[in-house]
Parts: C-alpha cells; sequence; structure tokens
C-alpha cells in the first residue's frame, strides 16, 4: 500500500474491562463510515509499557477522511464484539507530508520498531531523534523479560547496482529521522566489503536466528526527575532525548559475503545467471561445488568474507577463521549454528508520551530535512563500498577528499539537522565523488574490454590487399555504448600520392605517452583492387601508445591510404 500513515488508538479503558488480550499482538478490522462510505481497514492490537494500543495503516486517499473530527464514526470490531472510539492519535511517519499543517513541523510517532542496534544502545536509554546521540534514562529501574521461543532464517541478495546496495543498507543501518547507523560498527562491516560496478558484484547470504518478540519490561514509568522535567520540553529532551529505548531484538547471525571479479561484463553476467537458479542452495556442500564449478567456467575469481554476531566466546571448538573457498563457509556456518548465543540485533524506541501525554511529539524541524538525511546517509555507504572497489591508484588520489566527506559526515551526525551549511556541503561531496568514482568504473570496465576482447588484428607483417568489396578496415572501438563518461578522440592521418616510377610508400606513425590507442581504422580512400596493400609493423597496436602502419601503392600506380586512430588520455586508464 503507498503514501502509507500510522496511527494509534489508546484502548485502555475500552478494552481492558471487556477483554483480556491474551497475546502480545492480536489482528483487528477497522470499520468506519464516512460521506456515506463503509472502509474497512486492517491492524493490530500491541501491549505498550503496560497499556493497550491500536495501530493501523491507512492509505492516503482514506486517511485525508480520518482524523479526530470523524471519531464519532469509528468502530472497532474486535472478537465480534464492537468498541466505539473516542482518542485518536496520529503516529506522523515524516516520509509522508500529505497531513502536515506546517511544513517546518515534523511529528514523532510514538514506536519505532526494529531500529538498527547501534553502538551506545541500551536498553532503558534515551535517543535524541534531533541529534541521534544516546542520553541517559528517564525512567524508574526495571526488569526485563525476555522471550524463549526463537526461529531461524536464510536470505541471499545479489549486489549488482546501487539500489540494490540501498535494498541492504536500509535493512542494516537505516532508522527513522536523525537515528541512523552512519557509523560501522560490528553488524554493519560486511557493508565496507560490498564490491559492485560492471566488472564486479556481491552475493550477500545471510543464516538467522531470532526471537520475534522484544526483549522488553511489562511496564516503563518516568522517574520522579524525569516528570520533574515534563514541563520544560527543552530541558527534558536535552536531559533523556525524545525516545527511550523499550526493547531488544536478540538473535545470531551468519553472513558470507561472496565478491565475483571478472575482466568481462558479458562474463559476469553469465555466470550470475548461471549460478541465480541455485543461490539458495549456496550453505549446501551441492551448492558451494555450482559456484566454484561455474566460476572456472566463466573464469571469475571470488573473494569471501565471513561475519558472525551472536556466537559464544568461549566455544568448544576452534573459532573458523580465513574462509577461502564456498567449501569453507559450509563448515564455518556448521561451527556457527552449535555455537549461537543472542545478542542484541534491533531496537524499539518508544516516545516518551506514552508515559505521559504533556510530552509533545513535535519538534521544529521539516520533515524534507529527514528525508534528505536519510539519502545523505544512503550516500555514504555508496561511497564506503565504491571506495574499497577502487583500483589503488585512482583510490589514492581520492583519499583526502573522501576522508573528509566520510569521517566529517560522521562526526558533525548530531548537528547535520540543524546545521542547513553543513547539510549542504556534504550533500555538494556525496554528488562529486559519486560522479568521480562512477567515471573511474566505466573507464575500467571499458579499458578490461579492450585487454579480454580479440579485435581480430592481423598479424604483424602481414600484407593487407584491398579489393572491390573490401577497401575499410576496422578495429578495436570507437566509442563506449555503455558510458558517456568514456571520452574517446580521433585523429586522421592520410598518404596521398600521385603515380610516378615504382612504389609509392609510406610508414604511419603514432607516437602519443599521453594517449592509449582504442580502436583504429585503414581505408582506401581509392577504393579499387589495384592500389597496394598495408600492415602492421608491430605486434599489436590497440591499447598502445606508439605503434606502427606501412601502406603502400600497386606498381606505377598513385594512392590515398587514410588512417584513423581512436585514442584515450592514458592517465585515466592506469588500472595494469
Amino acid at each position: 500500500m503507498l503514501n502509507i500513515n500510522l496511527y494509534e488508538i489508546q484502548l485502555d479503558e475500552l478494552i481492558e474491562s471487556n477483554y483480556k488480550l491474551n497475546s502480545n499482538n492480536s489482528n483487528i478490522v477497522i470499520y468506519y463510515k464516512n460521506e456515506n462510505r463503509n472502509i474497512s481497514i486492517s491492524g493490530h492490537i500491541s501491549k505498550i509499557c503496560g497499556r493497550n494500543m491500536l495501530h493501523v495503516s491507512i492509505n492516503r486517499e482514506n486517511a485525508l477522511h480520518f482524523n479526530e473530527s470523524h471519531s464519532e464514526h469509528l468502530n472497532i470490531i474486535f472478537e465480534n464484539i464492537e468498541y466505539r472510539v473516542s482518542k485518536i492519535r496520529q503516529i506522523f511517519n515524516p516520509f509522508v507530508k500529505f497531513q502536515s499543517t506546517n511544513n517546518d513541523i515534523s511529528n514523532l510517532q510514538t514506536i519505532i520498531p526494529n531500529s538498527p542496534w547501534l553502538d551506545g544502545f541500551t536498553i532503558g536509554a534515551g535517543v535524541n531523534a534531533i541529534t541521534g546521540d544516546t542520553a541517559s534514562t528517564a525512567l524508574k529501574p526495571f526488569s526485563v523479560l525476555s522471550p524463549s521461543i526463537k526461529s531461524s532464517m536464510e536470505s541471499y541478495k545479489f549486489i549488482r547496482n546501487e539500489n540494490e546496495l540501498k535494498v541492504i543498507v536500509d535493512a542494516s543501518a537505516s532508522g527513522w529521522f536523525n537515528i541512523e547507523g552512519v557509523k560501522v560498527n560490528r553488524a554493519m562491516d560486511f557493508l565496507t566489503k560490498i564490491k559492485y560496478s560492471d566488472l564486479s558484484s556481491t552475493l550477500i547470504a545471510t543464516y538467522q536466528e531470532e526471537f520475534p518478540s522484544y526483549s522488553e519490561a511489562l511496564l516503563y514509568e518516568l522517574s520522579a526527575v524525569a516528570k520533574g522535567l515534563v514541563n520544560s520540553p527543552d530541558k527534558f529532551r536535552s536531559a533523556f532525548g525524545d525516545y527511550f529505548i523499550s526493547g531488544a531484538k536478540l538473535g545470531s547471525r551468519f553472513l558470507a559475503c561472496y565478491v565475483f571479479q571478472s575482466d568481462s561484463r558479458d562474463m559476469l553476467i553469465n555466470f550470475e545467471n548461471s549460478i541465480g537458479a541455485d543461490v539458495s542452495e549456496v550453505f549446501s556442500a551441492n551448492g558451494a561445488l555450482k559456484i566454484l564449478t561455474e566460476a572456472k567456467n566463466y573464469n571469475i575469481t571470488i573473494s569471501i568474507d565471513i561475519f558472525m554476531d551472536g556466537w559464544n566466546t568461549n566455544p568448544t571448538s576452534p573459532v573458523p577463521t580465513e574462509i577461502l573457498s564456498p567449501e569453507g563457509v559450509v563448515s564455518a556456518l556448521a561451527w556457527f549454528k552449535q555455537n549461537t548465543v543472542g545478542i542484541p540485533m534491533r531496537a524499539k524506541l518508544t516516545h516518551y508520551s506514552s508515559l505521559d501525554l504533556n510530552i509533545p511529539t513535535e519538534i521544529s524541524i521539516s520533515p524534507d530535512i529527514f528525508i534528505e538525511l536519510r539519502a545523505l546517509y544512503s550516500d555514504v555507504w555508496h561511497i564506503r563500498t565504491n571506495y574499497a572497489s577502487c583500483p589503488q591508484h585512482y583510490r589514492n588520489e581520492l583519499t583526502i577528499e573522501y576522508d573528509k566527506f566520510v569521517n566529517g559526515v560522521v562526526a558533525y551526525q548530531s548537528q547535520l539537522a540543524t546545521d542547513m551549511n553543513k547539510r549542504e556541503e556534504f550533500v555538494k561531496s556525496a554528488r562529486d565523488l559519486k560522479i568521480k568514482l562512477e567515471n573511474i568504473f566505466d573507464r575500467q570496465a571499458f579499458y578490461s574490454l579492450l585487454q579480454v576482447t580479440n579485435w581480430g588484428e592481423p598479424a604483424k607483417d602481414t600484407n593487407i590487399d584491398p579489393t572491390e568489396a573490401k577497401n575499410l578496415w576496422q578495429y578495436g572501438k570507437q566509442s563506449y555504448e555503455y558510458s558517456e563518461n568514456v571520452k574517446v578522440s580521433s585523429e586522421t592521418q592520410d598518404f596521398n600520392e600521385e603515380w610516378r616510377w615504382g612504389y609509392q610508400e609510406h610508414t604511419f606513425h603514432f607516437n602519443n605517452s599521453e594517449k592509449i590507442i582504442v580502436g583504429f581504422t585503414v581505408q582506401n580512400m581509392w577504393g579499387d583492387d589495384d592500389h597496394g596493400y598495408w600492415k602492421k609493423l608491430d605486434d599489436n597496436v590497440i591499447l598502445q601508445s606508439d605503434t606502427r602502419i606501412h601502406v603502400s601503392s600497386g606498381h606505377l600506380r598513385g594512392c590515398h591510404w587514410r588512417i584513423k586512430w581512436f585514442t584515450v588520455d592514458k592517465k585515466d586508464y592506469l588500472f595494469n
């Protein structure tokens, strides 16, 4: 459903006396009548801090008619018992702004589930939505109850472009408002190993055990100190933030990061297609063998990193290290499954207004700013990934610019929601770095194409004679259809002589240490079959900076030979 907006409805006085919830989450159907329209909406009831709350998702069209003025029309049908609702509280989604009356105000939603577990998080700690910083707890002492039932799952994801990387980043590092995982921590370290370009791709294979429910307290209450600051919102936020960490979702994760490298764009695509149907078998012996076999068939280089979170630090057998093959991954996973210990993987953040309705949910920052920050942080991970993949020579050239950008975003994260100049500075830096990195990878793909493709150049010193049907020979590339970042220039040389005694001969010489030849053409401009011949005087022309081609007329004939050299700047193609 697109354009989702979220609401919560307090049900304490309506359900506690009539129906006792038997589970943490109970599905319901909402029915309301508005302007002679009957509309059903799905939702669920959950117990939050000891209170029953109703959560519903409403699409944009319906939400335009769903607000407090229509609450008298809203009924809940639950277990065939109908309840009339009188209290409705909107949870504002910052990425949907159609109900906002003030573009400079963001409304903080009451619950943020499945947020990344960031460094410094502990259950009960406060979190500031504007700065992303953790804060002191505002809560009375509490006891945490942990679930006892866990489940396991496997997932597999190819990463071949920025959009596919974004999906992985969103699942691993993205939070709400300014509570984002922009620093590299244990759970996000694998993101720095991902590589993708025309010549590389990454397969992320994950085995995960997880407790579906959160470890959390049955009841949270504000401390006396916190209650004393409720009527001073700025002081309260400064001391305790906007949210408290009300739950931790425990789990263990084994992640294998396979990076596939090729010299040919087409060979890489063929390899990915060949293993695509069997990728879900990667954690089996047969699946590992399939990857190895197909990699050899398509001349693919494989590098592997594994990441294990939530395992016994005092295992009964040695910890797997230096995984060099797909078979090694299978063995390491078997070890991991015998040594899992749940650790916090995801966090549930609850706004303090759930404990005291006098605590405001509005902050004086436009939702657009949080959207801009989300895009910026996504760019940080994109740039980290591509910088790590960048050939060493060009990585060295970008090191200062890269460090200034990435370290700067991390250092200034707490200020970016309120410092427009810094935001604009980093947004511009991200755009510039992405363009430069894309340019490098496009040139590398073009260069690799020239290296691995047989362009059919004739052998050295082999005379090539024209015919009426063949007066033009073309080799190499004159442009690169996949990217405008590859700039190919051309240079034309002619030898044109009238007839005289004997043969008219000439050697064309290309010699420019600042250029590399990526293509060339030889043309008999007279266009007949008694014109002479041409031949190479060197083994190769493609990818050379100094080469010669000799031409000759027929006996007692004039001639007109034309050679066109297609070149790129050598400084942009230092990939050996």
